[in-house]
Formats: C-alpha cells, sequence, structure tokens
C-alpha cells in the first residue's frame, strides 16, 4: 500500500514537472490579446500578455521550490520526533524523499530543456502585426508607429525632417519583451550605448519574435545578413548561427554599428543616431554606387528645386522625392523615439 502512495506522489510530480516546463511551448501557439490587472507578487503589474505569463512561471518555480523546502522542513522535524517509531520515520522518509525527487526532477527538465535550445525555457513574445519599416503601417512592431507620416506630413517640403520631434512621439512604446536581453546587451555591446541595441532589436525581430530568415536573407534577433555576420566575426557565420545565439547577433551588431559610428558617412548627418537607424535599415553607404541609380539613406539629398533639401541635407533627411527611403525614415523616426524612451544618450 506505501509503495503505491509512492508511486502516485512521484506520478504527480512528475506531471507537475512537465507542466511547469513545457508551458513556454504551450505558450508559442497561443495568439489572443489580454490585459492582465493582477499583480504578481514579487514581478509586480507586467504590462504585456507574455510577461504576464513569463511572472506566473517564474512564480510557479519559487513556489516548487519554497515548497520543497517546506515540506523537506516538516518531514525532518517528524524524523526528529519520531523516537524510534519506524511507521512515523518511514513517512517522514518518504516525505523528504519526495520533495527530493521533485526538485531533482524540475532541475533536470530545465536543464535538459536548456540544452538542447535555450528558447525552449523562455517565453518570447507573440509575433506581432506590421512591420518597422511598412510606411502607412497603422503600428509597427512592438511599440513602434507609422513613422514616415509623421516625420513628413508634407511630402513636398524642402526643410530637413527633424527627428528630434520623434521623442514626443506618444505612441512609440518600449516592449518590455525586450527586458529579458539586458543582461546580453549590458555584456556585448563593445562600448556602444546598450539602448542603441535594445532599439534595434526591438524594430529589427520584435525583441526576438520573428528571428527570420527575412525576405532579404537577415537573420536573428538583430536581423544581420549571414555575410555580414560573417566578415564582422573573421569566420563563417550562418543564419541558423544567428537564430540560435542571440549573444553571437547582439556582439556582432554591436560591432557593426561602432564600425559605422565613426563613419564619415554617418558623422554628416545632423543628428547621428537617426543615421545610424537609418543605415542599419538601407545600408551605410554614401558615395559611388550606393548613390546611384537608387539613393542609400546616407547619400546628399540633392539641390532644392531638383528632387531634394539642399546641400548638407541627407536623404534620409529630406522628404522631397524620397526615393524609396520612406522605409528608412520610418525605421529612423521610430529608432529615435524608441531610443530617448529607454534613456539613451
Amino acid at each position: 500500500m506505501n509503495f503505491k502512495i509512492k508511486t502516485k506522489q512521484r506520478i504527480a510530480a512528475i506531471f507537475f514537472a512537465f507542466l511547469i516546463f513545457f508551458t513556454p511551448l504551450l505558450l508559442q501557439a497561443m495568439s489572443f490579446k489580454y490585459t492582465p490587472m493582477e499583480e504578481i507578487p514579487g514581478f509586480g503589474k507586467p504590462t504585456t500578455y507574455e510577461a504576464y505569463v513569463l511572472a506566473i512561471y517564474k512564480f510557479g518555480l519559487w513556489t516548487v521550490g519554497i515548497s520543497a523546502v517546506l515540506m523537506i522542513s516538516i518531514g525532518a522535524f517528524m524524523y526528529i520526533t519520531s523516537a524510534g517509531n519506524t511507521s512515523q520515520s518511514g513517512k517522514a522518509k518518504g516525505i523528504i524523499v519526495d520533495a527530493i525527487i521533485g526538485v531533482v526532477l524540475a532541475l533536470l527538465s530545465y536543464i535538459a530543456l536548456y540544452t538542447i535550445n535555450p528558447n525552449l525555457v523562455r517565453i518570447n513574445p507573440l509575433p506581432t502585426s506590421g512591420a518597422a519599416g511598412t510606411p502607412g503601417a497603422p503600428n509597427g512592431p512592438s511599440g513602434t508607429t507609422a513613422g514616415y507620416k509623421k516625420a513628413c506630413p508634407d511630402s513636398n517640403s524642402t526643410v530637413p525632417i527633424d527627428y528630434s520631434k520623434a521623442t514626443n512621439d506618444t505612441d512609440i512604446k518600449l516592449s518590455s519583451a525586450c527586458d529579458q536581453y539586458k543582461t546580453l546587451f549590458d555584456n556585448n555591446s563593445s562600448k556602444v550605448d546598450p539602448c542603441l541595441l535594445r532599439t534595434m532589436a526591438q524594430m529589427e525581430s520584435s525583441c526576438g519574435s520573428n528571428k527570420g530568415p527575412s525576405p532579404s536573407g537577415a537573420c536573428g534577433l538583430m536581423q544581420l545578413l549571414p555575410a555580414t555576420a560573417s566578415g564582422l566575426a573573421g569566420k563563417t557565420v550562418s543564419c541558423t548561427d544567428l537564430i540560435n545565439s542571440d549573444e553571437l547577433s547582439i556582439k556582432l551588431a554591436a560591432e557593426y554599428i561602432k564600425q559605422k559610428q565613426a563613419s564619415s558617412c554617418a558623422g554628416a548627418a545632423k543628428d547621428k543616431n537617426s543615421a545610424i537607424f537609418a543605415g542599419y535599415n538601407s545600408g551605410y553607404g554614401c558615395t559611388g554606387s550606393a548613390c546611384s541609380p537608387e539613393k542609400h539613406a546616407l547619400c546628399p539629398s540633392g539641390a532644392v528645386g531638383s528632387g531634394g533639401c539642399g546641400t548638407g541635407c541627407l536623404a534620409f533627411e529630406c522628404c522631397v522625392d524620397p526615393g524609396g527611403l520612406e522605409e528608412s525614415i520610418n525605421y529612423a523616426w521610430n529608432g529615435v523615439g524608441l531610443y530617448a524612451k529607454c534613456g539613451g544618450k
């Protein structure tokens, strides 16, 4: 009889361990929206559904650990006070063993899933509609807006775009889904402001929700082309490498941005950060083939009256005849707004 009871307890422990650690997998198939109202003890009040479920998930892990410690303490107390009563001491041992088995199963489940793929124990945000580079779209990924329309309310204006106004765009919101990468941003920044990297991650992959490959072949959290990544790493880096390693994606993107921040092309912009964002989207070239027949974002815009905004104005800073740079203007607007809300300098 005692054996049957212990068997049932162990089966229950295994069931709950799998229930807890396979929750992230089940969530990937969910597509409904929900605004959480109740605060999770120790985790505040999450602002997104995926963050809310992640808080419950972590709270559950804490509960399992605390419960196990409590049961071990109870079992130990029963064993000490059994006073030679074999039945009582046997029951106490059973409680202690079952609690330890439960904790071990939980840890082994986590380690096994993390070893197979770290994303299996991470709750990523659900894919969002729209794209940061789609001018005119109502919303982009994770809190971005139709930045092109806001940057260029008058498409015939020859006044250079003032990207500083994006910092006051109340429709642009940081996604809490990027919070999970904070340590990676901080530790792999190559002296690039981590807020710049966080902003790129939100606009490029919705904080890891859409790691690609994209239609252009870009992959990973930071959406780098494998060819670009390979050049930065000094070795072959595949799309799979970029998708599976967020640290690698961030590290290479930081090095890429660091190189471009020092370039004369980005330095010619009125706002250097807006140029970094626009260039990340369209390319950082500003001379030769980068400007003909189609202009990259950092090319000169041209003279007033000839489809440009005058000397000293770059293509992505001009609303007149953008020549396909609507996407880059949109990207730069959202980037400047998100960067400011992150606390970027």
